[in-house]
């Protein structure tokens, strides 16, 4: 069984361990327009070797799904024992404020973002999208 074992995005970091779905919403990433944001996705048991399918949306118009566009954020595969690394970022423009954001992990194709899926994890973050800073 494969498990979401650590998620890094920008300076935030939360290690877990595998339970299907977690509920991390207590958690906030602070997440400015425009910028991106380096992550780091870790699977479980460090040393497997099969093949993770990953994806990261924010629910950016926050209308309850991941469906619409610019939704998904990050969309990778994986063979390797070592964590995946990418950027994520928030469009220009989105919605300052909380919103969901939303890290699976699956073994066999890419997962959805609602529903169930046999092999993997989701865990559910808040997201803290603040506007882009001028300039003086």
């Amino acid at each position: 069984i494969q498990w979401i074992a650590n998620v890094q995005v920008g300076n935030f970091s939360r290690a877990s361990q595998a339970s299907g779905y977690s509920d991390f919403t207590a958690d906030v990433i602070e997440a400015p327009q425009a910028a991106a944001l380096p992550i780091v996705l870790a699977h479980g048991p460090a040393n497997s070797m099969y093949l993770n399918y990953w994806q990261v949306w924010a629910d950016l118009n926050r209308d309850g799904d991941f469906d619409d566009a610019g939704e998904t954020l990050l969309q990778r595969a994986s063979t390797s024992a070592q964590p995946v690394n990418g950027a994520i970022t928030i469009p220009a423009g989105a919605a300052e404020g909380h919103t969901r954001l939303r890290v699976a992990l699956s073994l066999n194709g890419y997962p959805p973002p609602c529903g169930t899926f046999s092999a993997g994890e989701v865990e559910d973050y808040t997201l803290a999208i603040s506007g882009t800073e001028s300039a003086p």
